[in-house]
């Protein structure tokens, strides 16, 4: 596309985008969107579409680090992207692995707040997997500490 002062641009739907009137917005929907860019010459009357898939990878947020200790902030272990694997299966170890927390499942109202089968667990280091259960059959695993 050659622009010209003769040339407009629109990109619908215009929503996410820094200015839908322009050749290179910024785009940040907050899912996944097709664009369709219209260019129409005002002289000649021409038009031309195409269009742009912008993908929105609403990947896993896995904090290493959470407090348990009722003061409002971090009470909890919350993953955030989690809820997109409803069947997901998150288990806590401890340093000797044995499982001190288990959720088949895993929200707000799931996380993790710092107890496990015998009441509260002691502040360290443990180790999580994540088993997501999606059609790749993914698993994720890493180390959150608890401070108290």
């Amino acid at each position: 596309v050659v622009a010209s002062l003769n040339t407009t641009f629109l990109w619908t739907p215009g929503y996410a985008l820094s200015d839908p009137s322009v050749l290179f917005p910024i785009a940040n929907p907050s899912e996944t969107t097709t664009y369709t860019l219209t260019v129409t010459d005002t002289v000649s009357g021409c038009t031309a579409t195409d269009y742009v898939t912008v993908t929105v990878n609403k990947g896993l947020f896995i904090p290493n680090t959470f407090s348990p200790n009722s003061d409002g902030e971090n009470d909890t272990w919350e993953i955030r992207g989690i809820e997109t694997y409803p069947d997901c299966l998150v288990t806590i170890y401890n340093r000797w692995g044995q499982p001190v927390f288990q959720s088949t499942g895993y929200n707000k109202e799931k996380a993790w707040n710092g107890e496990g089968k015998t009441g509260k667990v002691n502040e360290g280091v443990y180790f999580y997997e994540i088993q997501l259960r999606d059609p790749e059959k993914q698993i994720v695993k890493g180390s959150i500490t608890l401070i108290r």
